[in-house]
């Protein structure tokens, strides 16, 4: 399989992108993994934008404040974009088995797009207003919901099953930051045969 990530950058706030491109770079200044000459000089070229976007958010109040806190955050943006491409680079190498694929990925501090097995998924996981906390949803409908998480997102062992239930949605909470983990749910319907789970979903806790 061909690793894709997803960084979901769109959807992070200023600071939610300054601590999560530092995770990303912390993990990957030094790992000899990413230790070819265009990886780390895109490993500088992100931590300079970083610090620039940190600059900028930190600057007195000014005309011009708001428009180079822009300028920032889209150049941040970029360099995360171009750092993950130089880690799929890597993962992607046909000489890899996929478990080496997803070591790669995780060895960065990011998270690999799921892909569906026998089921659709139909899930989504996101982190919640809270530091170690994520919010889970999945469609209405079924009579309840059961959700399951695990840190080993290689193979997926030592999965914890949380409280089932009947709302189409779930607050995980007490989560170590800065942690990858994979997130599982399945719906609970009134016949014969129980659905599979589905996921994982990968998603580093902020």
């Amino acid at each position: 399989m061909n690793v894709r990530i997803v960084l979901g950058l769109r959807s992070k706030t200023n600071a939610e992108i300054l601590v999560l491109s530092k995770h990303f770079t912390t993990s990957m200044t030094g790992n000899p993994l990413f230790a070819a000459a265009d990886i780390v000089t895109q490993i500088g070229n992100t931590v300079t934008a970083t610090t620039n976007l940190a600059n900028a958010i930190n600057a007195p109040t000014s005309d011009t404040r708001t428009d180079n806190i822009r300028s920032c955050r889209d150049a941040v943006d970029r360099n995360l974009n171009m750092l993950a491409g130089k880690v799929e680079a890597v993962a992607n190498n046909p000489a890899l088995l996929d478990d080496q694929r997803l070591t790669i990925v995780h060895s960065a501090g990011m998270e690999v797009r799921a892909q569906a097995t026998r089921n659709k998924l139909v899930f989504a996981v996101v982190n919640g207003d809270k530091p170690g906390t994520l919010y889970a949803t999945a469609p209405a409908g079924p009579a309840a919901h059961k959700w399951a998480i695990t840190e080993d997102t290689v193979n997926f062992t030592n999965r914890i099953e949380l409280r089932t239930t009947v709302s189409a949605s779930t607050i995980i909470e007490g989560l170590k930051r800065f942690t990858q983990v994979a997130v599982f749910h399945k719906a609970v319907v009134p016949d014969d045969e129980e659905p599979d789970w589905e996921g994982p979903l990968l998603i580093t806790v902020l």
